[in-house]
């Protein structure tokens, strides 16, 4: 528990920073920012409270967006007998705003919503997840480093 708090504290600490260094890409208006204009994994995960957490914040939605657009990619990855990339199924899932989640039984690339599981989506480096039993790897891609 005490590690969501703190990823969403973490969270709340990039969005805040990249409002105050990147408010000329946020959009001039979020009057047309509805549920029905979001990324159903989006709403998926945030619930109830989508409106809250992300429509009146157009900087989260663009970086949500951009998690499930750029920077999370499943790739073919030969399994290695004594590998350490961690197992989808060891992460859990983010739970906050929609306890009713459920785990992935199969990945499918083209649906697949990371923002269910609480992945490392802020660490400085790449960040490989295995997918059980599968070649199969989810590739979550360093934010990108904001220039001054």
């Amino acid at each position: 528990m005490r590690i969501k708090y703190l990823l969403l504290l973490f969270l709340g600490f990039i969005v805040t920073k990249s409002v105050s260094q990147n408010h000329n890409d946020a959009p001039t208006s979020i009057e047309n920012l509805s549920p029905a204009t979001v990324d159903p994994r989006i709403s998926e995960v945030f619930g109830n409270q989508l409106q809250a957490l992300v429509l009146n914040v157009p900087n989260r939605l663009k970086d949500l967006n951009d998690i499930l657009t750029k920077r999370v990619k499943i790739e073919d990855l030969k399994a290695e007998k004594d590998e350490k990339y961690p197992k989808l199924s060891s992460v859990p899932l983010y739970t906050t705003n929609n306890p009713d989640l459920k785990r992935d039984t199969v990945v499918d690339e083209n649906t697949f919503n990371p923002l269910k599981y609480e992945f490392r989506f802020h660490a400085r480096t790449t960040v490989i997840y295995r997918i059980d039993n599968t070649d199969k790897v989810i590739v979550i891609y360093p934010q990108p480093v904001l220039k001054k």
